[in-house]
């Protein structure tokens, strides 16, 4: 927590410095937006590092977690220097459109993967499944096995059809590929809430054998829930990337480009346009 302060006050404290820079630019008369657009280049080199760090990390000094946390802490303050480059307004133009979006989608994916990378590995530390990730797919293959065996079982045994009708009509599509990710991620036990109570409601008869096999599927529904939670969050924890990092790379494409345009359009830093104006008026 304390390190949290501490960077959140070090973020403030630069874009503090940055603003009081405009402030002073505009008392100029001078135009501070290519210093807060150059100021914000800078940071998104800084931003590109990490992924330096992780595929060299001979090349770059200094340890990955350290890293990771100023990464954290130079795209916040990235954010505020965007906000501050554009003058806290929406974009006119199709070009500033895209940039505009671009790093929207860049600092919503990096807040949610933030996000991600904090939450999910405790939740998964804590889910009571001892199942590597690659080992899921063949429990979740064991598990429809299981249940598919127990209503067969059942009606050889029983004669009941409880179980089989239960399990074709409701039990087969839940059993068959990973399901309710969203409410895995969200949390909810809403889904599996619903299937005990399935389970529960199926139809009891006197064929049934005196170790209830629906108390057997029950437990078999969520050991695949269980198993489909772990499913869902290493898919987030891995998927967040596949935003964030193509956003990142078209973002940089496209600020080069954007520099390109700006600076073909200008002489030194000043507009081309008032510079034709004052040498047509001088003549």
């Amino acid at each position: 927590m304390r390190t949290f302060f501490l960077k959140a006050l070090m973020v403030t404290l630069a874009f503090a410095a940055v603003f009081w820079l405009t402030q002073a630019f505009e008392l100029r008369l001078l135009d501070p937006v290519f210093m807060t657009g150059w100021v914000l280049a800078i940071a998104m080199v800084l931003q590109l590092v990490l992924r330096l760090k992780k595929h060299m990390p001979q090349l770059i000094p200094g340890g990955l977690p350290g890293w990771a946390e100023r990464h954290i802490a130079i795209g916040l303050f990235a954010v505020l220097i965007f906000a501050l480059h554009i003058n806290f307004s929406l974009p006119e133009t199709a070009l500033e459109w895209a940039l505009f979006t671009l790093f929207a989608a860049v600092a919503a994916s990096g807040l949610i993967g933030l996000y991600l990378v904090n939450v999910i590995p405790l939740k998964l530390d804590h889910d009571g499944t001892s199942e590597p990730s690659e080992a899921t797919p063949a429990a979740r293959a064991r598990i429809a096995a299981s249940a598919v065996r127990l209503a067969i079982q059942s009606v050889e045994q029983s004669g009941s059809r409880a179980i089989v009708d239960l399990y074709t009509e409701r039990l087969h599509e839940f059993f068959d590929r990973p399901r309710h990710a969203l409410a895995h991620l969200q949390g909810s036990r809403r889904p599996l809430k619903q299937l005990e109570f399935e389970i529960e409601a199926a139809e009891r008869d006197d064929r049934l054998s005196p170790h209830d096999p629906l108390d057997e599927l029950k437990a078999l529904v969520r050991s695949k829930y269980a198993l489909d939670s772990r499913y869902a969050h290493e898919l987030a924890l891995k998927g967040w990337l596949f935003v964030h990092l193509p956003a990142t790379y078209a973002l940089v494409v496209l600020t080069l480009f954007h520099v390109c345009t700006v600076y073909a359009f200008t002489l030194g830093g000043v507009d081309a346009t008032a510079a034709t104006a004052a040498i047509n008026e001088a003549r």
